[in-house]
C-alpha cells in the first residue's frame, strides 16, 4: 500500500470557518440578551410592581430567545 498524504479541503476549511463564525455571532447575541434581561428582571421598578405579569413575560421571553438562538446554533437551514 502507498504511503497516502492528505491534500488540505480548502472548500471544507472555509465552511467551517463560516460555521464558527456564525456560532460566535449567535453567541454573542445570547450573552448580549442574557445581560439585557437579567437587567430588566431585575430592575428595581419593575420589581416594586404588585402585579408580578412583566416578570413572568420577561422570563418566557428569555426563555423562547434562548431556544431560537440555540435552534440557529443547530440548524444551518435558512428556515432557523
Amino acid at each position: 500500500m502507498k504511503n497516502q498524504t492528505a491534500k488540505p479541503d480548502f472548500k471544507k476549511w472555509d465552511k467551517w470557518q463560516r460555521s464558527f463564525d456564525n456560532i460566535e455571532v449567535e453567541l454573542g447575541r445570547l450573552y448580549f440578551a442574557r445581560g439585557m434581561f437579567d437587567r430588566l428582571y431585575n430592575h428595581q421598578n419593575v420589581k416594586s410592581c404588585q402585579n408580578n405579569c412583566f416578570r413572568i413575560y420577561l422570563k418566557n421571553t428569555y426563555v423562547v430567545y434562548l431556544a431560537m438562538g440555540i435552534r440557529r446554533l443547530i440548524d444551518k437551514t435558512s428556515n432557523a
